[in-house]
């Protein structure tokens, strides 16, 4: 692959965490293991650091409904990337509070547990986006050229690596998974991502085999035991 120097899906095969995957079916557990919630959204600062998931913690002593942002590095995640062990019990959760009366999350604010609005009705302040602001984006390269869609992230040590694209021009939908090194002018509401590619790197790049991505090591999440 010659995208740019170094550029493998080895590391992502053999470490890398599928966001579509962790959004559709991940859970979150409590300090003693039990199933509270669901994962609802992942929040990236704007060079692609995993700062946190918003997770809703429904009929969880009595507090159904309830959503939560836990800080990314506070998540024990399981070996198959699924279930994340949260640090928080029935005496912790009846103690949060909303971070700032304006209601927007803020990169600060991500840092610590607390509540937010649901994640429909949840703002975000700069320099922060949610997983959700790149998936389902149109993809274009270079000369304007319409080329797929945002299908999926990956993450890998507790950082966005790579955006997933599905081709369907031709044929059956194909992947193909590029670099992300940082987007300071991703615009969630424009539904477009470019590419920094042309016609001729796409033909060098090979197709993302999703059955070669499995669980990764998890550097950088701390056990909360």
């Amino acid at each position: 692959m010659k995208i740019i120097p170094g550029w493998s899906y080895r590391p992502l095969y053999d470490a890398g965490i599928s966001v579509e995957e962790l959004l559709d079916e991940g859970r979150v557990l409590d300090r003693s293991g039990g199933d509270v919630g669901k994962i609802e959204s992942l929040i990236f600062a704007d060079n692609g650091e995993a700062l946190a998931v918003i997770a809703e913690i429904g009929g969880y002593f009595e507090m159904g409904g309830t959503h939560v942002s836990i800080p990314w590095n506070q998540l024990d995640l399981s070996d198959d990337d699924l279930t994340a062990k949260a640090p928080i019990d029935e005496d912790n959760l009846a103690d949060y509070t909303q971070f700032d009366e304006s209601g927007i999350l803020t990169k600060a604010d991500t840092s610590k547990i607390g509540t937010v609005e649901a994640d429909r009705g949840l703002d975000l302040g700069e320099k922060v986006f949610r997983a959700r602001d790149l998936m389902g984006d149109h993809a274009y390269i270079a000369n304007d050229r319409r080329w797929g869609y945002v299908n999926d992230l990956v993450v890998r040590d507790g950082r966005l690596v790579a955006i997933v694209v599905e081709v369907a021009a031709q044929g059956p939908s194909r992947h193909y998974a590029y670099p992300f090194d940082g987007e300071p002018q991703i615009d969630p509401g424009s539904r477009r991502y470019t590419l920094p590619l042309n016609e001729n790197q796409i033909a060098d790049i090979e197709e993302f085999d999703y059955d070669k991505l499995v669980s990764g090591s998890h550097t950088g999440a701390i056990s909360i035991e």
